[in-house]
């Protein structure tokens, strides 16, 4: 038979412990105000990972033409079905690196990262012209990679940096459209990849794990130029009945991400 305790003896046991409690969080209080604030001075890198989320919209313009190409009320019903938007989601990982200098609570500091942006999309769509017949377009754009160059300007507090940052951006960008009609002999297979720049605007918040790793969350919002390019229709007719097709892509997005940062 197992001996069983005593109201007297539990009633020790629940203060000794609830004392040995009270004495670990005073010392682990102590032990905390003891240490020195992080300091955010010097050269540091580290990996992110996160959400985008991009707007994109396609736009599809032509002047349009005289028979035998179109008629008119076709370049506006071309332009309509033409045209697309893409909300678009990915995940994004990435690296960066950068240089803080603390002032006694004010931190300045630049930084650069790159990594994978993801934003993609496609569709098809068939709806009819006046006189070319059903209109049957691909639309798809993709932005697979991000690089940012920024400035910091931040507020540290004990172990915490709360900071806001701006700068320039880039990503590579592709755009590409397959339009034809049933009507009339002309199509158009146009894609490019490009470079584009914007800049980027956000702001963010970072704890110093110790006095070398620091873990972060950030926003940023990126806008890119737009891209234009032309491209020309193939037909039978040829020059001068050929009429110009012009695309376009406007892309902003925004990305939530966390990192992890080593200062050297």
């Amino acid at each position: 038979m197992r001996p069983s305790l005593s109201g007297r003896t539990i009633a020790r046991l629940t203060l000794a412990s609830a004392l040995a409690l009270g004495s670990a969080v005073t010392f682990a209080k102590d032990a905390i105000a003891d240490e020195p604030p992080h300091r955010w001075s010097g050269f540091y890198m580290g990996v992110d990972a996160g959400a985008a989320w991009g707007d994109a919209k396609i736009r599809l313009f032509t002047p349009g033409g005289a028979f035998p190409l179109f008629l008119p009320g076709d370049d506006t019903a071309i332009i309509d079905n033409g045209s697309a938007h893409f909300d678009a989601r990915a995940a994004t990982l990435g690296l960066h690196i950068g240089y803080n200098y603390q002032i006694d609570s004010i931190v300045l500091g630049v930084e650069a990262d790159w990594g994978r942006l993801g934003l993609n999309g496609t569709t098809t769509g068939t709806a009819p012209t006046p006189f070319a017949g059903n209109q049957t377009t691909t639309t798809s754009f993709s932005a697979s990679t991000l690089l940012t160059m920024r400035a910091r300007l931040g507020l540290a507090q004990g172990n915490s940096l709360l900071y806001l940052t701006g700068g320039a951006a880039y990503a590579r960008a592709r755009l590409g459209q397959t339009i034809s009609f049933d009507a009339v002999p002309t199509a158009d297979t146009f894609s490019v990849s490009d470079g584009l720049w914007g800049w980027t605007v956000g702001g963010g918040g970072e704890f110093g794990l110790d006095d070398a790793w620091s873990l972060r969350l950030e926003y940023l919002y990126v806008d890119f130029r737009t891209l234009n390019r032309r491209s020309m229709p193939t037909s039978p007719y040829g020059p001068p009945d050929t009429v110009p097709f012009d695309h376009s892509l406007d892309l902003d997005a925004h990305l939530v991400r966390i990192g992890l940062s080593r200062r050297f």
